[in-house]
């Protein structure tokens, strides 16, 4: 018989996963009755996949959901491939990696000895390894490249995207953030290295009145805390709810600085101020 012909002829086969035993969370038709019925004859049985994202215990969990049975010796993952190539643990024990990757990858290189670094450790680096990273988007690649550039740690990043409002926005991609949305990312990287002074230029430039309410509240909580603001803007309406020092600069001339109460006294605008001031008041 043919089966016996197999039987004789191989010690052991290799399922492909994706495609050949399963499509997204189904079983391919008959793929496993065709695995069972190998086992039955006595031969070997193993799985790849180049999916480095799940360790191999992950796959054997998704396995036996669509009724494959398999144990973590028979997987074999690209992940465990990269450390073979990269020596496996006789070549990786003890060095220091840099890993952007999801958490098969992570637990492989773990599992052969080496020491994987935060992004703030990357000048420490003997090998850098990329892979899949599902819980990754560009305003996280954007934060943790600042974060790399800036010495801080990298759960640096979630915090400054908390601090801004846009955890849950997070995954999302950047081309659909609204322009308000945007200006908080800026806002986040420069928040990364936990700045005692803010530079901004116009932040409140194409806000929406919720947008500038948040930006308003977020720079009088900043400076409630100690921090200092440095706010280059023409929309006076705004900066006279927000500021509590003016600097008004003309053509390149200084022309005046004091308290916000100071130019502002006898119930005029800082428009008016601005405008008197700069002589453009007729």
């Amino acid at each position: 018989m043919a089966e016996d012909a197999l039987a004789r002829r191989y010690d052991s086969v290799v399922f492909d996963l994706d495609g050949t035993i399963y499509l997204d969370e189904e079983a391919v038709p008959a793929a496993p009755a065709t695995v069972r019925g190998v086992r039955e004859l006595g031969v070997r049985v193993a799985f790849v996949t180049n999916n480095a994202v799940r360790p191999p215990s992950a796959v054997v969990e998704k396995l036996a959901r669509v009724g494959v049975k398999a144990t973590v010796e028979e997987v074999l993952t690209s992940a465990q491939a990269v450390v073979r190539l990269l020596g496996g643990e006789r070549g990786l024990a003890g060095v220091k990696a840099l890993v952007v990757g999801g958490p098969g990858l992570r637990e492989a290189l773990t599992r052969a000895g080496a020491r994987l670094l935060e992004p703030g450790a990357w000048r420490e680096a003997e090998v850098v390894v990329a892979g899949l990273d599902p819980e990754l988007d560009y305003g996280r690649v954007r934060a943790a490249s600042l974060a790399i550039a800036a010495g801080v740690p990298a759960s640096r990043v979630d915090d400054v995207l908390a601090l801004v409002e846009l955890s849950a926005a997070a995954r999302r991609p950047v081309r659909t953030y609204s322009l308000g949305m945007r200006q908080r990312l800026g806002l986040a990287g420069a928040l990364l290295g936990e700045p005692e002074l803010l530079i901004l230029d116009e932040p409140a430039n194409g806000l929406d009145p919720a947008g500038m309410h948040w930006l308003r509240r977020f720079l009088r909580g900043f400076a409630a805390d100690g921090g200092t603001v440095l706010v280059s803007s023409h929309g006076l309406a705004e900066l006279a709810q927000t500021v509590d020092e003016l600097v008004i600069i003309d053509r390149g001339r200084l022309v005046a600085t004091g308290a916000l109460d100071e130019l502002t006294a006898g119930g005029r605008s800082l428009e008016d101020a601005y405008l008197e001031l700069t002589g453009e008041l007729s």
